[in-house]
């Protein structure tokens, strides 16, 4: 981590949300959207959250992007909230990392390079390079950055059946520290929400222990009603914001 500029409480945050029509991100954009926070959403499908920005338009702006498209899909979403943010260039920044994916999941020795390409896009080249841009912007505008990775328990460890997994996200950490370490005016926080209910939990579930050899133990999860609400870690991460740049 690295110490950042000193925050403008006058302003509320600008946060730049990756993955906001479903699970987490959905729930970070409702109660980004109630809190009055100016909000970026950034991904795919975002039809599905339409309502939420013609409800509130002065607040909510949309890009459409695939995160495991090729980089010039991801060139032409970022000159557009370049845009966005060149018309409200005041108060701190956030981006909250949270699009993700877990597939391909299965023995690494079966894993194909399309697939392997397509969990590091999406889990650490897009985020990675959005956290640049980012970053350079905030550093022009002369304003703060808090950049909050949804993180995991398989950053640290290896979990059998999630190389690729795995791999991404441990990556895309050290790439964010590597980040903060070069600019002092960004601070990174690595947060891990533990296990969620999710459809990424669904699609755990449903796997074959050849495949997964721990799939019992998340199975376990749901049975024991031990699985956390999205909204309960979407107010967790609100409140790391108001702690960070509020």
């Amino acid at each position: 981590m690295s110490s950042m500029n000193t925050p403008d409480k006058t302003t509320p945050p600008t946060v730049i949300l990756s993955g906001p029509t479903r699970g987490l991100g959905r729930a970070l954009l409702d109660r980004l959207v109630s809190q009055g926070f100016p909000t970026v959403g950034l991904g795919r499908d975002l039809g599905r959250i339409a309502a939420v920005a013609r409800s509130a338009p002065a607040q909510v702006q949309l890009v459409e992007v695939d995160l495991g498209a090729d980089s010039d899909a991801l060139t032409d979403a970022l000159a557009a909230v370049r845009r966005i943010l060149s018309t409200n260039s005041s108060g701190p920044l956030a981006f909250i990392s949270n699009a993700s994916i877990i597939e391909p999941i299965g023995q690494a020795t079966g894993l194909t390079c399309s697939g392997l390409e397509r969990a590091m896009r999406i889990n650490c080249l897009a985020p990675l390079l959005i956290a640049n841009f980012l970053t350079k912007t905030a550093q022009a505008q002369g304003r703060p950055l808090l950049v909050l990775d949804v993180s995991s328990g398989a950053a640290c460890r290896p979990i059998r059946g999630w190389q690729a997994y795995c791999t991404s996200k441990a990556a895309y950490k050290m790439g964010l520290d590597v980040l903060a370490a070069e600019n002092s005016h960004i601070k990174v926080v690595h947060f891990d929400p533990g296990v969620m209910d999710t459809s990424m939990q669904d699609l755990i579930r449903a796997q074959h222990v050849e495949d997964m050899p721990e799939v019992e133990v998340f199975r376990s999860y749901r049975e024991k009603g031990t699985l956390k609400a999205p909204f309960t870690v979407a107010t967790e991460l609100i409140e790391l914001i108001e702690r960070h740049l509020s």
